[in-house]
């Protein structure tokens, strides 16, 4: 016999960020920090392989696959974990929320105190050279971000900036995010780096945030590259939405 079965629940939702972000670094496509003055204070998780060569993790490792660690990693070490979902960056949804949207490229030059407030949605790329960017806010570009240049991305926990790109990138040596100084004008950021579909690739900068990639995250020999762990206010990073209450 057919039939039909109604049924009426009523649901309590609540909005959380996204659980990636809870992390230093999580990988879709492996870790690997090759530089022995590398220093990461933070959890890392990744889908695939974690290898540390003399860098110095302060915080738990994860891997779907294995871990290589020939550093120092103080937390616990964790090999073959669950592969957890990462965040997709929703164009439309990011375009609506914008304060500001920039038809095409964003280049920021010798600016010493650029405001980024709320959202900044980018349809090219965007370059930030020699500059200070003041927050809190996000900037989110449907192509690559390049830091470089002793530049002050964010200047505190409370004024924050992250930025996002949706950049493909063909493989490894194309990065979608790109923070990179000097060994004497090392860059600094307080904020989220986020590329979906892509690389992020960190030398000679200090980050206080999370990075958080769809594709390998290397630090290679000579970076001089400091990331610590800090928990980004606002709404500038994806949520989503768990069940709180649940009554039948």
């Amino acid at each position: 016999a057919e039939g039909r079965v109604e049924k009426t629940v009523r649901v309590d939702l609540q909005k959380n960020r996204h659980p990636m972000f809870d992390y230093l670094i999580a990988s879709g496509d492996g870790i690997k920090a090759e530089d022995p003055d590398t220093l990461l204070r933070g959890d890392i998780y990744t889908i695939g392989n974690i290898t540390m060569q003399g860098a110095t993790v302060i915080g738990n490792a994860t891997a779907t696959g294995s871990v290589i660690n020939t550093g120092t990693i103080t937390g616990e070490i964790t090999e073959g974990a669950e592969e957890l979902p990462f965040p997709q960056l929703d164009r439309e949804y990011w375009e609506a929320k914008a304060n500001l949207v920039i038809e095409g490229d964003l280049w920021v030059q010798n600016n010493p105190s650029y405001p980024v407030q709320g959202v900044v949605y980018v349809k090219g790329w965007v370059k930030l050279s020699n500059s200070t960017l003041v927050g809190p806010g996000t900037i989110v570009a449907e192509s690559w971000i390049k830091v470089e240049e002793q530049c002050q991305v964010g200047t505190s926990l409370e004024n924050a900036v992250s930025l996002s790109s949706d950049y493909l990138s063909a493989g490894e040596g194309d990065p979608a995010i790109l923070v990179e100084g000097t060994a004497e004008n090392s860059s600094e950021m307080w904020g989220a780096l986020w590329a979906p579909r892509g690389e992020i690739k960190v030398e000679w900068a200090t980050i206080h945030g999370t990075i958080v990639c769809g594709h390998q995250h290397k630090i290679e020999t000579g970076s001089g590259v400091i990331l610590e762990y800090a928990d980004i206010p606002g709404d500038s990073l994806p949520s989503q939405y768990v069940v709180d209450w649940w009554e039948e």
